[in-house]
């Protein structure tokens, strides 16, 4: 008679049967069930699933491809460091590249690393060619570019520091892959470590993929000739699955808790999971964005006499179901509402301003008052539904996106026009 793991009730066959590849997968799919039933109970923002990182390999560097750059013996935070120097180059070289990422169903990815180096001028060099459907890319340092490939650059710092580069995408077809380059120009050293991928706009802390965080330093086993069975010694198999299980972290507020404890508080009769978020979590609880338009560019017109006039402003309409998106795959925990907020980079290159507005409220209203080169990021207040009222513009629209002008000599621009969605304790 086979055995049963303990939480879960997972089958382990004895060390002398085969083991059915049916019985496997139901014992997958428990697992898969019982994470998911954490996750739906915690909500998706509420804890740090460790499994948001698209790349592999991060935590060691280990089959990455790295041109010229090498693994020292200092680590960072428990990372492996990969060290690349220049200075007597006259070249640009490769640091580290992750090859085909999909970029299907999605319009932006934010790169988040660690990195120090030699202080100068702007000298690595972050891309995400897409085969051009790459729009734009801003970073920590609040540069910005609308390179084709997404190419930007960073000044290293003397001491370790964690930098992010969002690149915002237009695929066209489920085919459409990306490649994360860092290059160093040259003349310059850097290390790095802690490398990270992941969807939306919002750089969080460095973790291992997700097939890293459920099993590391094994492999699944072959099948036999047959296809049909595994010939493995499966307690050991599926003592180790629920050991990874167990160590499953879920980060709250400043503490931390497994799945196997979450279940247990959970069910607990005098301490709930929802208890403790309560008291944790008394601050706003970020759950996602929805990007609007990636460039707004309010121009200058010729009106015929050799003279131009500002175009006053530009309209754009959408669904309104927009911004019940961020929110659709949750439910709202009892004692929190939905609240947003609207982020911009706006140039207006003198003294005119630029404003921003959702359905008639307005949300932005500044200017730059310097060269084309300055942008200026701006997180507008906290904003709620009932303050932007449904406007019909027919098929499904009623969200408008205004961008205006005034007092301005020369073109406006608004970039990564985005909603943020978060639940606020009531």
């Amino acid at each position: 008679m086979p055995e049963y793991t303990e939480n879960f009730h997972l089958t382990k066959p004895l060390l002398s049967e085969y083991y059915d590849v049916d019985v496997f997968n139901q014992n997958a799919d428990a697992i898969d069930a019982a994470i998911k039933s954490v996750d739906a109970f915690c909500g998706t923002e509420l804890s740090n699933l460790n499994d948001n990182n698209l790349l592999s390999d991060t935590k060691t560097f280990a089959n990455v491809s790295s041109g010229s750059a090498e693994i020292i013996d200092e680590t960072y935070k428990g990372l492996s460091v990969r060290y690349l120097n220049t200075k007597s180059a006259s070249f640009t070289s490769t640091f580290i590249t992750y090859q085909n990422i999909s970029i299907w169903g999605h319009d932006s990815f934010t790169f988040s690393f660690y990195a120090k180096g030699t202080p100068s001028t702007k000298r690595l060099q972050c891309s995400f060619p897409t085969g051009g459907n790459t729009t734009s890319a801003m970073t920590s340092q609040g540069s910005h570019s609308d390179n084709s490939t997404g190419l930007i650059t960073f000044e290293l710092p003397e001491e370790w520091q964690r930098y992010w580069v969002t690149w915002t995408v237009s695929p066209t077809s489920e085919t459409n892959t990306g490649v994360v380059t860092v290059n160093l120009l040259n003349s310059a050293e850097c290390y790095m470590c802690g490398c990270k991928l992941e969807y939306g706009m919002t750089a969080t802390d460095w973790c291992p993929s997700a097939s890293e965080s459920l099993l590391s330093g094994g492999s699944i086993p072959m099948k036999d000739s047959n296809h049909e069975k595994y010939n493995v010694d499966y307690n050991a198999l599926a003592d180790a699955i629920l050991e990874k299980l167990k160590s499953k972290q879920y980060t709250i507020g400043e503490a931390q808790t497994s799945i196997v404890d979450a279940l247990n508080t959970q069910n607990s009769e005098t301490t709930t999971l929802e208890s403790r978020i309560d008291a944790l979590l008394a601050h706003d609880i970020y759950v996602g964005s929805v990007m609007l338009a990636p460039e707004c560019h309010v121009t200058y017109e010729e009106n015929g006499q050799s003279e131009y006039v500002m175009q006053p402003y530009i309209v754009q309409a959408y669904n309104y179901h927009l911004i019940d998106q961020i929110f659709e795959n949750m439910t709202i925990p009892d004692g929190y509402k939905r609240a947003y907020r609207l982020s911009a980079v706006i140039n207006t290159n003198n003294a005119g301003k630029l404003s921003i507005q959702i359905n008639d409220l307005l949300l932005i209203y500044d200017g730059t008052w310097s060269t084309s080169e300055y942008r200026m990021p701006h997180m507008s207040r906290k904003f709620y539904e009932d303050e932007i009222a449904y406007k019909e513009f027919g098929k499904g629209a009623g969200l408008e996106l205004k961008v205006s002008v005034e007092n301005q000599t020369s073109d406006a621009y608004a970039w990564g026009v985005t909603i943020h969605g978060y639940l606020e304790k009531i």
